[in-house]
């Protein structure tokens, strides 16, 4: 019996510990998911129509505030970091995956400095190089879109394709 309430001591703190993940020292925030698909678009724009296999890959991405009211976004898991930590791009070519050679940083809380805010009719842009994150040495046509996550919050783009000679 002590054994049995232990174990629901332990996966009630478990459930309280992952609930307050996002909890960042000064303030909590919420993220429902819908309420910020509605509040923001976000866009993936490569800055060339075709790249050279052997030279940089660089792509804009964006996020708009389409709403009415200010929102608070994570940087983390996307290209807003400037760098890439994580495997947050779908790049295909030919239908298949390419091989993702980022580094991958474990987190722990999110601190305040992870955060944007964006206003009403504000965008925020970073531009990134995608062969600093993804192997992309085949001549081809690529397709490469955003898939945003439960650390960030972010909507998806829709897929954008480059051509590599």
């Amino acid at each position: 019996m002590r054994r049995l309430q232990s174990l629901i001591w332990l996966f009630s703190a478990l459930v309280v510990f992952s609930l307050s993940s996002c909890k960042t020292g000064l303030k909590s925030y919420a993220f429902p998911q819908v309420y910020l698909d509605q509040q923001v678009n976000a866009y993936l724009t490569p800055l060339e129509e075709k790249y050279d296999d052997k030279g940089p890959i660089l792509m804009q991405f964006t996020i708009q505030n389409i709403g009415t009211e200010p929102v608070k976004l994570c940087r983390w898991n996307s290209p807003l970091e400037g760098n890439f930590s994580e495997d947050y791009l779908k790049v295909l070519r030919k239908e298949k995956y390419v091989l993702y050679t980022g580094s991958r940083i474990k987190r722990k809380q999110k601190l305040i400095k992870s955060f944007v805010t964006l206003y009403p009719g504000e965008s925020l842009s970073q531009v990134f190089d995608l062969a600093e994150g993804y192997e992309i040495k085949k001549k081809g046509t690529y397709s490469i879109a955003f898939e945003g996550d439960a650390m960030n919050h972010l909507p998806s783009t829709e897929a954008v394709e480059i051509t590599v000679k």
